[in-house]
């Protein structure tokens, strides 16, 4: 039986996804030249947009972890950081690197 508050099983998640995001863009490469007929240049350029993407999606997921962990450092996870109403621990179990309510998220979502 596990004597881990919540927070410490959210910190331990989220330590374990900011190791393997670190990994994952440390082993990511650049992109060579751009060589052969026009349908390999092609597919070269669509391979590295989507390794780009993948890249950019990580850099972002790196941030909310990082974020999240100086908040329970700072004993604020658990509180949006929009609002600072209660972040349910059914969302933070769900998603560790959540900093803001549903409401906010949505709210700030519709006005994008």
């Amino acid at each position: 039986m596990t004597t881990e508050t919540p927070f410490e099983e959210i910190a331990a998640d989220l330590n374990r996804s900011l190791v393997e995001l670190q990994e994952r863009l440390a082993q990511r490469t650049t992109h060579g030249p751009v060589c052969g007929d026009a349908a390999d240049r092609a597919e070269q350029a669509a391979e590295a947009e989507l390794e780009d993407l993948a890249a950019r999606h990580d850099e972002r997921a790196l941030d909310q972890v990082e974020r999240a962990l100086a908040r329970i450092a700072r004993g604020e996870h658990g509180r949006c950081e929009r609002c600072d109403g209660p972040i349910p621990l059914g969302r933070l179990r769900a998603f560790p690197r959540a900093t803001m309510c549903l409401d906010c998220v949505t709210t700030t979502e519709g006005e994008r």
